[in-house]
């Protein structure tokens, strides 16, 4: 953190006093990689969170259907999932630097 300070000035009673005040606090990034992670991460959760608040008897009735799908199909789902992903970061990225 950094940190600037300045003089204050003010009248108590007739005297006038001096001190020094913090004035402005400012957080240094030391981690800009870690607050892309952060901010990933919490925007999943949110994702991951809206069919359980919007349609929660839904998910209960998906995930009773589960186990009925075979491992295979659902593998072929999670990669596709994961590279789509992927490719989400890789076009929505930017340059960082």
């Amino acid at each position: 953190m950094t940190a600037t300070m300045g003089r204050v000035h003010f009248k108590n009673q007739g005297y006038q006093v001096s001190y020094l005040r913090l004035l402005k606090v400012q957080k240094t990034n030391s981690f800009p990689t870690m607050n892309f992670f952060l901010s990933a991460l919490g925007l999943m959760m949110v994702f991951e969170g809206i069919p359980y608040f919007c349609f929660p008897q839904k998910v209960k009735l998906f995930a009773q259907k589960l186990p009925e799908i075979p491992d295979s199909t659902m593998r072929v789902i999670g990669f596709f999932l994961m590279m789509m992903g992927l490719l989400v970061v890789y076009l929505g990225g930017g340059k960082n630097g």
